[in-house]
């Protein structure tokens, strides 16, 4: 039978009954010889899209055919058997079942079989260390092939004998077999496409990356014309690792999502190695984008299923990167250990290219720890490897630009430069042209060369904003931002030192740019960080990823409250201890999900640009100042910005003076929090000591500034870093507290204060048809929350009030959108490890800052009576991860919340005091709600002077 259809709806019948009953069939109708080399046909092709089908159908071959054909037909079928099972990387059964078909085809006198039997064992060999073997076993199935005038069957030699010398670090020699091979195969599609996709993995070894990217998706096209899915998801993932190493990161995660998707659903045998090396590379792009912890668990995960699989080269490759990882991450140690490894295994089996791969690891290991003879000999030798890839020689070339610029041999590191730029520029390599550019400026500032230096870090910030600007989960975006966070200090340190027209106004903006550009994006519109809102992606697979997701979320609250819930049955230590394990482990799982439904979103290339100096400057009234403070180089410096001008003072402190002062200031506070929380007052020691650490940080931050703040009583601070956490407005000097001159504002960044729309005049309490929202939960810790928000629902006049088990997350939903003022009174937690997971207590669980995404805020005045709800983590990039964050995303216009534990007695105070100046002074005199706050915090200066009692309410957003 020659008839393909024929054959394959007889396979499929013969596989849908009883073996017995199959068996009597084919020897009724007298032709098992011939039918079953056509059966073994169709289950061989099956291996590229049906891998489990495959191995099905040959396993029934080979029992079929042992039990009544001869030994050609026996050979065929497990000549199918031995290809499935190597796809499936059953190495050493394929091994064995090849050489049984061997054997059985030189018995019935068939050379081509015995031929088409050995092209089989190249691939398990190669894969098995044994590329000389293989090579040989390709070459003479080649010649046997030529001899007997199959021309089709010596093309796929050369296709088998190509993808050996790729694999064997020689992709020119895999070129000229694929080349030779592709016309002859050019009439079968789903052939030529593998030829296709194998000739691009050799281009993208040499570097070619636009060849590479057309041949890819030329095999990706005709797999997906065909209906064969699994090799198109094989070449979705050779895509995502070509635009990986191109620092394509936006398309690299979409294509490893789609690719990851389909072995994920299908879960074929041989797919979980496939998953495997989706992983590992994977994880090398989470390290290009500066996600090195993801990256690293990532390998741990991934390196041992490559070993357990048996895929030598991709496991060795993962080690390589992965020793880079660990040593990004200050695990010198074990990097050394892991590069060796690898090292090792390169050498053994002659793979130059990789070996190089691991001396320019070994080499930036090596400088880090100090020793830089040896540096230069591992970048050397790297270089000598990869001379036949430009790209990685390139990066090999910055590494020796550095080292040449250190020991000040200038015009060798500006040559070196050059040559990697030239092919930086020739591949569009933005992360490595960013990289290169931030290295020559250095260079060309040691020549005395300062105009063309500022140049230089001018076109390396554009480079990182235009990479930034192609990312779509939030968090790659914050994490590439803050892994060059270098270029904008420096960028701002060169602006600020020639005296060129519009430097200082050009160096604020850059300052702008450094800082919680995601949450600007966020807020603005540009991104989603609502994961549950995305109803489909690109190629409508997002389903099974979002019920995921929405389980998780829904398994992570109920752990929390199992965690937090004071009232929870059982909590022993080793119950919170596996608890807290599980929401750690759950937490990790979920931000990996969300990163994945990210990168099947469409808005890659959307952000909000920051706002230029004159339109902050326009939303400064004539009695406000605006400070921005920012750390570069380990320099303290701020901008003080009013409505006509703007100042910048220097070296005010250095940063490891900041977070000194920082942390002295925390502990006192928490001594004093613990005495109060403990029903003790504190003593005038206590005060003092705390008083101390406000003097000192006032000196730093404010003294050297108040010349710029005269004829003002409006103050709007954009920290930087650890200032994050420092009260401005507690702030002291020997004429009083900061916020007894000032109503005190915060903001993440100008240009987000831009966008929330600072007005010049003071806001009036919004009207609107929807009613302020007031919420209220009491529990044993807090027994008279519901009051204090009974009370400010009166105060507030008409406000809806949810008390109780009313006071829930989809009332508190419903109920807030178009609401102009939000209260929300209930207990609160902040978890520095998993700011995310940081929640709101409702009378149904917990709101967590992740769910505050979906809330609809409407430009609301959002007001938190919980403790530590003005806590955040700092992030790279400046992004801070909290309450005021959330609150911020979800449309709110300002927030009022407590940096520290509160006390109930002063919370209610100043909130009372606060909403009955806000709210029910006379329209013409009434203050703004920062002036309201301003007004409650002297009143309790003036009644308790300690500042633990009234200090923790800051007020950020639109003053």
């Amino acid at each position: 039978m020659s008839n393909t259809a024929d054959a394959a709806a007889l396979l499929a019948e013969l596989l849908a009954h009883p073996f017995n009953e199959q068996a009597v069939r084919l020897a009724q109708m007298g032709q098992p010889d011939e039918l079953i080399p056509d059966f073994a046909e169709e289950a061989a092709r099956w291996a590229i899209s049906d891998l489990d089908r495959a191995l099905s159908a040959a396993s029934t071959l080979v029992a079929l055919s042992d039990a009544i054909a001869g030994p050609r037909a026996r050979s065929c079928a497990r000549r199918a058997l031995a290809q499935a099972l190597a796809y499936a990387s059953r190495h050493e059964e394929a091994l064995k079942i090849a050489h049984e078909s061997i054997a059985l085809a030189e018995e019935a006198g068939r050379p081509v079989d015995a031929a088409r039997a050995r092209l089989a064992t190249l691939h398990v060999l190669d894969r098995m260390g044994q590329p000389h073997e293989a090579i040989a076993a390709g070459q003479a199935a080649r010649a046997t092939f030529l001899a007997t005038g199959e021309s089709v069957l010596a093309a796929r030699a050369d296709v088998n004998l190509g993808i050996v010398h790729r694999a064997r670090n020689d992709p020119a020699t895999a070129l000229k077999h694929f080349s030779r091979a592709r016309p002859v195969l050019a009439e079968d599609p789903v052939i030529a496409a593998q030829v296709d996709s194998n000739r691009a993995e050799a281009l993208l070894e040499l570097n070619d990356f636009a060849g590479a990217e057309a041949a890819f998706k030329s095999a990706l096209e005709a797999f997906e014309s065909a209906g064969v899915a699994r090799a198109a998801a094989v070449v979705e993932g050779n895509l995502a690792d070509l635009m990986s190493r191109q620092g394509r990161l936006d398309r690299a995660l979409l294509h490893f999502e789609n690719a990851r998707r389909h072995f994920e659903k299908n879960q074929a045998e041989g797919d979980l190695a496939r998953v495997a090396r989706l992983e590992a590379e994977e994880a090398e792009a989470f390290t290009r984008a500066g996600l090195t912890q993801e990256a690293l668990e990532a390998y741990r995960v991934a390196i041992p299923r490559l070993d357990e699989h048996g895929l030598i080269w991709e496991a060795t490759r993962a080690r390589t990167s992965f020793g880079g990882t660990l040593h990004k991450l200050g695990h010198h140690r074990e990097a050394d250990q892991v590069l060796a490894e690898a090292a090792r295994a390169y050498r053994s089996r002659e793979h130059d290219a990789g070996y190089a791969r691991t001396c320019l690891m070994q080499g930036e290991l090596a400088w880090m720890e100090g020793d830089r003879k040896r540096a230069q000999e591992l970048f050397e030798k790297a270089l000598a490897g990869l001379g036949e890839r430009p790209a990685e020689a390139a990066v090999v070339r910055h590494h020796l630009a550095s080292s040449a610029l250190e020991q000040g041999r200038l015009a060798e590191a500006a040559d070196l430069l050059e040559e990697a730029l030239d092919t930086a520029r020739r591949h569009d390599l933005a992360p490595l042209l960013a990289d290169l550019l931030h290295t020559r400026a250095k260079v060309r500032e040691a020549r005395g060369e300062p105009a063309m230096a500022l140049g230089d870090l001018r076109a390396a910030a554009d480079e990182v904003e235009r990479m930034r600007g192609s990312l779509q989960a939030e968090r790659l975006r914050a994490a590439f931002v803050g892994e060059r966070a270098t270029v904008y200090e420096e960028l701002v340190l060169a602006l600020l030192a020639v005296n060129e027209a519009g430097a200082v106004d050009e160096a604020f903006h850059s300052v702008e740019r450094a800082k919680s550009r995601t949450l600007l994006d966020v807020a603005s519109g540009a991104i989603s960080v609502d994961s549950t809102s995305r109803q489909s992606s690109p190629g409508g697979s997002a389903s099974p990823l979002l019920r995921e997701t929405a389980q998780l979320r829904a398994e992570l609250n109920a752990l929390y409250s199992r965690v937090f819930d004071a009232t929870a049955p059982e909590r022993s230590p080793a119950a919170l201890a596996q608890w807290r394990q599980s929401i750690e482990r759950s937490e990790r799982r979920l931000e990996n999900l969300e990163s994945r439904l990210a990168a099947t979103d469409e808005f890659a290339g959307l952000f909000a640009p920051p706002t230029e100096l004159r339109e902050v400057q326009r939303l400064l009234s004539a009695d406000t100042a605006l400070i921005e403070y920012f750390i570069a180089r380990d320099e303290l410096l701020a901008f003080v910005v009013r409505g006509d001008s703007i100042h910048v003072s220097r070296e005010l402190a250095s940063r490891p003076d900041v977070e000194e002062q920082v942390e002295s200031l925390q502990f006192q506070l928490a001594r004093s929090v613990n005495w109060i929380s403990a029903g003790t007052r504190a003593g005038e020691a206590l005060r003092g000591d705390t008083q101390r650490e406000l003097d000192t940080l006032h000196r730093t931050l404010i003294e050297p500034l108040s010349a710029r703040l005269h004829e003002i009583n409006k103050l709007i601070v954009i920290p930087h870093g650890p200032l994050h956490a420092v009260p401005f407005h507690a702030l002291h000097d020997d004429r009083g507290y900061v916020i007894e001159k000032f109503d005190v504002s915060y903001a993440p960044s100008a240009s987000l204060l831009s966008h929330l729309g600072a007005a010049r005049v003071p806001e009036r309490p919004p009207r609107s048809p929807v009613p302020p929202l007031v919420l209220g939960l009491a529990d044993e810790a807090a027994p008279h929350i519901e009051e204090e928000a009974r009370g400010i629902a009166n105060v507030l006049g008409g406000a809806s009030a949810l008390t109780g088990r009313d006071a829930t997350r989809a009332n508190l939903a419903r109920q807030a959108r178009g609401a102009p003022t939000v209260h929300l009174a209930c207990h609160a937690r902040f978890s520095p490890e998993a700011p995310l997971s940081s929640g709101l207590k409702l009378a149904d669980g917990w709101l967590t800052v992740r769910d505050l995404h979906e809330l609809r805020l409407d430009g609301a005045v959002v007001v938190l009576s919980g403790c530590d709800t003005g806590r955040s983590a700092v992030r790279a990039g400046d992004e801070l991860t909290g309450f005021a964050r959330g609150f911020i995303a979800a449309g709110a216009s300002a927030v009022i919340m407590s940096l520290w534990t509160l006390s109930d007695d002063s919370a209610q105070k100043v909130m009372a005091m606060v909403y009955d100046a806000w709210h029910n002074a006379e329209p013409e005199g009434r203050p703004s709600l920062a002036a309201a706050l301003r007004q409650a915090q002297c009143a309790m200066i003036r009644e308790n002077g300690h500042p633990v009692l009234w200090g923790p309410f800051v007020h950020v957003g639109r003053p």
